[in-house]
């Protein structure tokens, strides 16, 4: 019974614990992580949220102004253009950094550091599109004739 449904009978050994977590294969959580982002983003916009609102704040008057508007052309638009994503981007720099750093520290903090290229090798096997269509049975097939008209 717990072959057929994929169920552990008995906890794993450390060897074989091992040598998952050297193939790549480690216990984390997505969750955790999105939750430290969430409150990362809370007090990183408490902290950095008052310059970007003054960056937006000068794109837009910059962009309304009347000699803007008076003088219209193609070298003033792309140079204004440039000057508004590099605003943008000198405010949010603190932001994307501190988010950055907090998700690397959570993965971290979960897991431990440990580098491995065997999830970077490509799997052939799992390309193969026989595989998939053998594991197709009954309303499966029915399906898949149903979708391909």
């Amino acid at each position: 019974m717990a072959e057929d449904n994929g169920d552990k009978t008995e906890a794993a050994t450390p060897r074989r614990r091992q040598e998952a977590r050297e193939e790549g294969q480690v216990a984390r959580s997505a969750d955790l992580t999105a939750a430290v982002l969430l409150l990362a983003v809370f007090v990183l916009m408490r902290i950095y949220g008052g310059d970007l609102v003054k960056a937006m704040k000068g794109i837009v008057q910059r962009m309304l102004s009347e000699e803007l508007f008076s003088n219209p052309t193609t070298g003033m638009t792309a140079e204004n253009s440039v000057q508004s994503i590099v605003q943008v981007g000198k405010a949010m720099a603190p932001l994307m950094i501190g988010l950055m750093v907090v998700a690397v520290a959570a993965n971290l903090a979960q897991v431990g550091f440990h580098l491995s290229s065997k999830p970077l090798q490509p799997n052939l096997a799992a390309l193969n599109p026989l595989k998939g269509l053998s594991k197709l049975r009954g309303q499966g097939i029915v399906k898949f004739v149903m979708n391909l008209m």
